[in-house]
């Protein structure tokens, strides 16, 4: 057996060398393989053929790494000045420009834009092939991730009218790990795609659904992108993930593209443990689908399942058409323990509501018409409508008195914050009857209001407060998001305009910040609306979700400031002749800083040393959910006693008077220098010998934190255990601590 083994490889390799040998002929030389010179003299042919592919293969390597660093690197080169002109279009867009220039700026903008997506399409690919591309793995939210991505397209849908559903599991409301940023990503490439192919008045749905899974501590999710666009061949599917690459080059000449996208992401989804893979039928639509696992993240939260029971709603159907919205928006209202029924007329919703009293009313404007949607506004049941951001200023025109709009894709975020509103606006006040809406009349007519407005930019303050005070309004500006917070905590005004862009906290950022406070200490809630230079890719809608009220475009026009200040301020018009018209009195606001020096004055002056603690702990929290869950855990173990730091001067102003035996403080509060706040804690301790014991509570993201692990007693993570804080609590507070 081994003989004959033996003789085969020496065939095999007697069959090489004359190969070889032949080669070495035709180069005008002769091996002879029957003389051992011969012999040798292939062998030595041989060793350095063998040598020569590797230095090739080598080459081949370098060459790779070569363009993939050389497309690297021109994408930067080009993507650096190309931010310039993006950046500075927008700003030129905030000058005043007039149509026809307007009308140019825009299409330098598009233009810009999509050059931009193709540069970092390049970009991603190149660091996909030099293998330089890392996979992240941080906690986020998914549900605000998810539906930020889906929100990218909600406009360019809209001016395509094509009906895009979204269906984004309620029950994902608690963080996992992952990588959020390349999910995104993806999601927003397959939206791409499916609104390119999509033709108008067709459908796109999103689904994005919480699976079994067989490990524990992990939840897999399916995703799901389905259009009802051109379909594509077997044929095509082999190839379509390919880079460079699209189903054929006709596609490429009608649609165009790079065909990068789908590449980019399918690589994505691998790298994160999945698949991306189509079912597709030429003429009916496509069906992108992937699913990934991700590790589960401990915390506090308590899920908001059921949490709306006390409300009930009717949702208008249509007999001859539906939308996947429909079966979303009911499973979102399952979800929340809304009780609904559906009816397709509205002469039936008397007699469904002789024995229920419904709170709600479900309207999609695709199921109606003008007529039947302004007897809809009258009814007692607060009308919500779902609708197309295109026809926002259609229905503005009708004048109607709508409790809230809902644009296209409705998910989880948008119909949850409306239960919530209506749920806080009802625990304060009383149903008031309605009655006629005033409309204003530039010539006759003005709006005797105070409005905040937030705007970082000098030369847009003069601009909006020249507009609005021709209106009749007075004025108060915010210079930034945490200016415009403090002054909605100290002023009283009637509408507050938003700069989405701005210093210190953006104008997303402090519409949380000013929500969470109403919310807190039972203030009525102020509408916000946001002032953005039309948003790319649909930011508009993202910050309606996020909790504006409302939003208007820069540079500002009187029409449309009109048409937002008739929503919200309608009962303060009056007759511009009226001798009452006057401007109501503009209150004293202080910037955060010049409070915080008189409070720390007067405590200097007025300084009076407690000989016993306030309370057993005080919360500094930065988010007055998270407050609410601490309280839950100290008021669960019974005994304790605890106070609420309500904003940065009130913590400041209780630690350097009074003694807590744990002081809890988040790393982020409100910008407070931690290192000062701990010595102004340890100065009272050693006046009043009343030992604090200071846990500085880090977000599970932040790395920097170990910087102040010799200032603080303890740092914990933010995702923590209800046992771990009743530990901490029970074992610092007991008497002699």
């Amino acid at each position: 057996m081994l003989s004959t083994e033996t003789a085969t490889n020496i065939k095999h390799l007697e069959n090489v060398l004359k190969k070889v040998a032949r080669d070495y002929d035709s180069q005008g030389e002769k091996i002879d393989l029957q003389t051992s010179k011969g012999t040798d003299l292939a062998y030595e042919l041989l060793e350095q053929i063998i040598e020569q592919t590797k230095k090739d293969k080598v080459s081949a390597q370098e060459a790779s790494e070569a363009k993939s660093m050389f497309l690297a690197n021109m994408s930067h080169e080009i993507r650096t000045p190309l931010n310039g002109i993006v950046g500075f279009t927008e700003l030129l867009k905030d000058s005043g420009l007039k149509e026809e220039q307007s009308e140019f700026v825009d299409i330098i903008e598009k233009s810009s834009e999509n050059l931009l997506e193709i540069i970092n399409n390049i970009l991603d690919l190149s660091k996909i092939e030099s293998n330089k591309l890392e996979i992240e793995n941080i906690a986020f939210n998914p549900i605000i991730e998810f539906e930020s991505a889906v929100e990218v397209y909600a406009v360019r849908a809209s001016e395509k009218h094509i009906n895009l559903g979204c269906f984004v599991d309620p029950s994902l409301e608690f963080p996992l790990k992952g990588d959020p940023t390349k999910l995104k990503e993806v999601i927003i490439n397959l939206l791409s795609n499916a609104v390119k192919f999509t033709n108008n008045g067709g459908s796109i749905n999103v689904n994005i659904r919480r699976i079994a899974s067989d490990e524990t501590g992990k939840t897999r999710v399916k995703f799901e992108v389905q259009d009802s666009g051109i379909g594509v061949t077997s044929e095509q599917k082999s190839r379509i993930f390919e880079a460079f690459s699209q189903a054929d080059t006709s596609i490429t000449r009608k649609y165009g593209g790079t065909g990068l996208g789908l590449t980019i992401s399918s690589n994505f989804v691998q790298l994160m443990g999945g698949k991306l893979d189509l079912e597709s039928k030429i003429g009916e639509g496509t069906t992108f689908f992937f699913t990934i696992d991700f590790e589960e993240v401990e915390t506090l939260n308590e899920s908001s399942h059921g949490n709306y029971s006390s409300l009930k709603a009717l949702i208008l159907s249509d007999a001859h058409k539906t939308k996947k919205q429909d079966k979303n928006l009911r499973e979102y209202l399952d979800y929340y323990g809304v009780t609904y029924a559906t009816f397709n007329d509205i002469s039936k919703i008397g007699l469904l509501s002789q024995d229920t009293n419904y709170n709600l009313l479900f309207v999609d404007y695709d199921y109606t018409n003008e007529e039947t949607l302004r007897e809809f506004s009258e009814l007692p049941q607060h009308l919500i409508v779902l609708t197309k951001s295109n026809l926002m200023k259609r229905i503005d025109s009708l004048g109607l008195d709508i409790y809230k709009i809902l644009y296209e894709p409705i998910h989880t975020s948008k119909i949850k914050q409306t239960l919530e509103n209506y749920i806080t606006l009802h625990a304060t006040q009383h149903v008031v009857k309605k009655g006629p809406r005033k409309k204003f009349d530039l010539e006759k007519s003005k709006f005797v209001a105070h409005v905040l407005v937030a705007e970082d930019n000098v030369i847009n303050q003069k601009l909006i407060k020249r507009t609005l005070e021709d209106l009749g309004l007075s004025v108060t500006i915010a210079n930034n998001g945490l200016d415009a917070f403090q002054k909605r905590k100290d002023g009283k005004f009637d509408l507050i305009f938003m700069d989405i862009q701005m210093p210190f906290i953006d104008g997303v950022e402090a519409t949380a910040e000013i929500l969470e406070w109403e919310q807190d200490y039972k203030r009525p809630h102020i509408p916000i609306v946001a002032l953005t230079a039309n948003a790319l890719k649909g930011d508009r809608e993202r910050f309606l979700a996020a909790g504006l009220d409302e939003y208007t475009t820069k540079p500002l026009v009187r029409t449309e400031i009109i048409s937002v200040l008739n929503m919200f301020l309608f009962d303060f018009i009056v007759e511009a002749d009226q001798e009452h018209v006057s401007h109501p009195a503009i209150p004293h606001t202080e910037s955060v800083q010049e409070i915080l020096i008189e409070k720390i004055d007067a405590a200097a002056q007025h300084h009076t040393i407690a000989s016993e603690y306030r309370a057993d702990i005080l919360l500094a929290k930065k988010s007055v959910f998270e407050t609410k869950l601490y309280a839950k855990v100290i008021e669960s173990m019974g005994g304790l006693t605890y106070e609420v730091a309500s904003s940065a001067v009130d913590f400041q102003e209780l630690i350097n008077n009074y003694s807590y035996k744990v002081v809890l403080l988040d790393k982020e509060y409100n910008d407070l220098d931690v290192t000062a706040i701990v010595g102004d804690i340890r100065k009272l301790s050693d006046t009043n010998k009343l030992n604090s014991y200071v846990v500085l509570v880090d977000d599970s993201m932040q790395k920097n934190s170990g910087q102040f692990a010799q200032v603080v007693d303890e740092i914990i993570s933010n995702v923590v255990t209800r046992d771990v804080l009743k530990s901490l609590f029970e074992k610092h507070t007991k008497e002699g601590n």
